[in-house]
């Protein structure tokens, strides 16, 4: 694993004392750490466990896993802890014990990577670097600015968030408080916990401004402790811990953007203009900032990107963009149920029709279509899977109309919902295989004009397309369902 030039200019100072490492004896602790650690990173952290003073001061670490908790960064038990026990850490007072050490560090990291992999194996851990400019030389129909024929289609691409960061560690090696307080209160951040607060599901403490800017404070920090804190998962502080120790593979990355944003944008425009209905318009910005756990998000002022989560897979960042930034025109596409202009998503699927169990079944249409519509978009950077899963998709649906409209046992409406929309779940795949219907029988277009007369239009669209082609796509007790739902709201 490469590191920033903060970091690699300790390198500098330790000289190539690296080569000179002594041989390891079979079984010793020097060869497992060399399994572990490669030797560049092995001078870094040696020079950082030096650093401690006094040495006994290394079992504070234990502490910190709490301390990112109550700042809303941590991993809510999906994760294991980290160090939790500070009494095992051994006190790096010589060369003996700052080997130990640095041992017990790196076994904590494998870890934390191998955890990581398991709880979410498409977080990018490393960079390919391909160039941008290559990329987007490949992908057929690439747009230029604004297409030709949708001029009232505007994207504006923020990369503020990480330029501050980068350029502080860049410039003097540590960003300061009033850094990390400037750099939480902007824009894109400010929209990314908003966005973070109105999922609803996320669960307490959030992180808000201030917390936020600790965090921030904390990857850029110099002290010892801090950045070993940083080392063991690029997960801590908020994922700002990867940032702080690739920070040239980030620079490299946002200077890639900013030469090809043009192109970038232009190509988002143009695939989200197929599908939109020629009286809608867009002016919006797409933000790219750092936050755990979450790829992308959508408020009404911005859709925006943690870039950590893609880093250079330009297919993904490409296609995540697309789908937020078409979520973002959903929220003035799909009508709100109850007449009014709303915020987020959870504005959009929520409606009172007097039946709670019909209400929530509204609200699993709502994302269905959403996501399946994005996804749509979204096009050949879309997942691959997503037609396989549209029966498992279907059979979500059938028992959801079971178990919480016929049965009224509401309180499995959340795990159903859950279930279906976690990881690109089956109602991913049946909101795709919906859209694709529609759109295969009606035209792009007509599927941004579809959305307008909301989710049971939509969805009555595409099961009854499938009903004329012979297979039907939805059980019967969910299309009586849904003629129910639809008298409900015509009744309002």
């Amino acid at each position: 694993m490469s590191s920033g030039p903060r970091l690699l200019s300790i390198l500098a100072l330790i000289g190539l004392s690296v080569l000179f490492l002594a041989p390891a004896c079979a079984g010793s602790p020097q060869e497992e750490l060399d399994s572990l650690v490669s030797p560049g990173e092995q001078a870094i952290l040696l020079e950082i466990l030096g650093r401690i003073d006094p040495p006994q001061r290394i079992r504070d670490l234990a502490r910190y896993g709490r301390r990112q908790s109550d700042l809303g960064g941590g991993f809510y038990g999906i994760l294991p802890d980290q160090l939790a026990d500070g009494e095992a850490i051994p006190v790096p007072t010589d060369a003996d014990s700052r080997l130990a050490a640095a041992l017990h560090l790196a076994r904590q990291r494998r870890d934390n990577l191998d955890a990581l992999a398991r709880f979410n194996p498409e977080f990018v851990t490393g960079f390919t670097g391909r160039p941008l400019i290559q990329f987007l030389a490949e992908v057929e129909g690439m747009g230029v600015g604004s297409p030709a024929d949708r001029p009232d289609l505007h994207l504006h691409l923020d990369t503020s968030a990480l330029d501050g960061f980068l350029e502080a560690l860049l410039d003097d090696g540590e960003i300061t408080e009033q850094e990390a307080s400037e750099l939480a209160a902007l824009p894109g951040n400010q929209a990314m916990l908003q966005h973070r607060r109105e999922l609803g599901y996320v669960p307490e403490p959030l992180p808000d401004t201030g917390s936020l800017a600790a965090m921030i404070r904390l990857a850029g920090s110099t002290d010892p402790l801090d950045q070993l804190w940083c080392w063991l998962n690029p997960q801590n502080a908020f994922d700002y811990a990867d940032l702080a120790w690739h920070v040239q593979e980030y620079r490299d990355l946002v200077l890639q953007l900013d030469e090809n944003r043009n192109g970038l944008t232009g190509f988002v425009l143009d695939r989200i203009g197929r599908f939109t209905p020629p009286d809608v318009s867009l002016d919006a910005t797409f933000a790219l900032t750092v936050g755990w756990a979450i790829r992308g998000w959508v408020t009404p002022e911005m859709a925006g990107l943690n870039i950590e989560q893609v880093k250079d897979d330009w297919r993904f960042l490409l296609g995540t963009m697309i789908e937020e930034t078409y979520h973002r025109l959903q929220l003035e596409l799909i009508p709100s149920p109850e007449g009014r202009s709303v915020s987020d998503f959870s504005g959009l699927v929520a409606v009172a029709t007097g039946a709670p169990r019909y209400d929530r079944f509204y609200e699993i249409l709502t994302y269905t279509v959403a996501e399946g519509a994005a996804n749509q978009v979204r096009g050949r950077f879309a997942a691959a899977d997503l037609s396989a899963k549209a029966a498992g998709g279907a059979e979500l649906l059938d028992r959801f109309v079971h178990d919480v409209v016929l049965a009224g046992a509401i309180d499995e409406a959340d795990p159903l919902l859950n279930e279906g929309l976690k990881g690109n779940g089956p109602l991913y795949g049946l909101g795709w295989e919906l859209a694709g219907l529609v759109i295969e029988a009606d035209g792009p277009r007509a599927m941004g004009e579809l959305q307008r007369k909301g989710p049971v239009a939509f969805v009555k669209r595409g099961d009854g397309i499938s009903r004329l082609a012979g297979e039907p796509l939805l059980s019967p007790a969910v299309t009586a369902a849904l003629d129910t739902l639809q008298t409900l709201l015509l009744s309002r």
